[in-house]
């Protein structure tokens, strides 16, 4: 057993001499490795931004790296104390703010927002995905030259738009009524990993219900709910007699199809990074009805490439939702035009974005 023990820890010293010499001079991702969003977010980064700037995914391996810029995807270094304090000074520090704003109700989010006003300074950059994440920043005390404002991607191979056709064979395939006005809402608005009976608030899932609800009383509407921890929101769907199918989690490869059985994607959160649902549904020309929660408030113009809310204005969102119900060709119209808009956020465009804008501006430590 001793033996092992002073074998484990050679291998271990080991790795790291390696590992600080193949990190160095990279562009380091750091990604938390759960499969979610942000894994998805350093893969096509890793991509499309140009060969040139040598960019890796790591989870822990950063804390090993040397000459490197080093991109926090994943916002550890804001929910643990001491995160950074592994890093080698010759690395640049890019930081992600997702979302997270001053008036939030969520405990965590105002412990991040704390560990942000006090570790920015060691940041060379701090980045947001909207023009209210950039808000935030500056009120934390964040220098305006240091903001970058890169919105989150998507890839537009994987969300085909969806033509009449695909639309019926969607609604087939998943049990989907085709008599009804399918509104959906992916995302994952529990707390925990559960049934999702508390509701998490920053995502909306109660301003959902109330619009599905209210909704629900003047239109033929079915809800298509996957997405984990959604139990909140199915309850209030029983009590109010809103039929809709919640297939729990969908393996990212399935997604399209889903989106391509809808008529409306309702996007209902007080607080958002993207979200990632508005832009996979305006790329398989589904129109959109959000609040003004992350990136919406930034692309989507009012009435004509999808509709737009205030943060909590049920009714506002359920206007947006019935003028698309009453007006199919208003549906078509949107849809188009958010498949314009869209384009402009493809990994592919981005990638380059992020090299000139992010990554190539930060100056070398020496």
């Amino acid at each position: 057993m001793k033996s092992e023990a002073v074998n484990t820890v050679i291998r271990q010293k080991l790795l790291r001499v390696v590992g600080r010499f193949y990190l160095r001079n990279r562009l380091l991702l750091v990604t938390d490795n759960a499969d979610w969003i942000i894994d998805h977010v350093a893969e096509n980064l890793c991509a499309h931004v140009p060969a040139d700037l040598r960019s890796v995914i790591v989870t822990r391996e950063w804390q090993d790296a040397r000459d490197c810029t080093v991109h926090f995807i994943s916002r550890g270094w804001a929910w643990l104390d001491g995160a950074l304090d592994a890093i080698h000074p010759t690395n640049r520090l890019i930081g992600l703010w997702w979302h997270g704003r001053l008036d939030s109700s969520e405990p965590d989010i105002h412990t991040a927002l704390d560990r942000a006003r006090e570790i920015h300074t060691r940041f060379e950059r701090m980045q947001v995905t909207c023009r209210s994440g950039k808000e935030t920043m500056l009120a934390l005390g964040v220098p305006e030259e240091k903001i970058v404002l890169l919105p989150e991607g998507i890839d537009l191979k994987r969300f085909p738009p969806r033509s009449p056709a695909d639309q019926e064979r969607a609604r087939g395939e998943l049990g989907v009524p085709h008599d009804r006005i399918v509104i959906g809402c992916f995302q994952k608005d529990g707390q925990g990993w559960g049934d999702g009976l508390e509701p998490k608030l920053i995502k909306g899932p109660d301003i959902l219900a109330d619009v599905l609800e209210r909704l629900h009383q003047r239109y033929p509407i079915f809800a298509l709910i996957p997405g984990p921890a959604r139990g909140y929101l199915k309850q209030r769907l029983d009590e109010a007699g809103v039929p809709y199918s919640a297939p729990g989690f969908v393996p990212a490869a399935s997604l399209p199809r889903y989106y391509h059985a809808l008529d409306i994607y309702l996007s209902p959160s007080r607080d958002e990074g993207g979200p990632a649902g508005v832009l996979e549904s305006m790329a398989s020309g589904v129109p959109v009805v959000s609040t003004r929660a992350g990136m919406p408030a930034d692309m989507i113009e009012n009435g004509v490439n999808g509709f737009l809310a205030d943060i909590e204005d049920v009714e506002g969102l359920v206007r947006g939702a019935a003028e698309l119900i009453e007006h199919p060709n208003l549906r078509r119209h949107i849809a188009r035009n958010g498949l314009r808009t869209i384009q402009a956020y493809d990994w592919s465009v981005l990638g380059k974005r992020y090299a000139e804008e992010l990554y190539r501006p930060v100056p070398k430590r020496r």
